[in-house]
């Protein structure tokens, strides 16, 4: 998309977009960093020691749709910020705002090799994967 195309969509955008987008950004790229510094064990524990404390968040789902998508179009922006940061992202994301999700990661043979993919699971539920592509995944224990 070009810079027309760009500016026009955020023209468009509700402030919470703008907000969400701002916010993923700065998110994506911090955990793209610390994926290539200190690596993905260290980088999770870093990020998702536990939610916050307090009482038991509301799960709104339109405001985390809003956000799976800001941080699918930041992650296109940072260079190499695939599935494990975007996924990692938003755990952490979610995990500031008092929700405990997860961190998911599996394998499968694909023409290449092994292949491998993470997502992001709340209550039972992928939040930025569809469930046909997560069932083409081994998940992995970890």
């Amino acid at each position: 998309m070009g810079k027309l195309g760009l500016l026009s969509r955020v023209a468009r955008s509700s402030w919470r977009e703008r907000a969400d987008a701002a916010q993923a950004l700065w998110r994506v790229a911090l955990v793209r960093v610390l994926l290539a510094w200190i690596g993905i064990r260290r980088t999770q524990s870093m990020l998702l020691r536990r939610p916050n404390e307090g009482p038991p968040a509301h799960m709104d789902g339109v405001q985390w749709e809003r956000r799976v998508v800001a941080i699918r179009r930041a992650a296109a922006r940072v260079p190499g910020a695939v599935c494990l940061a975007r996924s990692l992202t938003l755990c952490w994301w979610m995990h500031r705002h008092g929700l405990a999700a997860e961190l998911k990661m599996g394998l499968r043979l694909g023409e290449r090799g092994a292949e491998g993919h993470a997502w992001t699971v709340y209550q039972g539920h992928a939040l930025d994967e569809s469930d046909e592509v997560i069932a083409t995944y081994q998940p992995m224990p970890w």
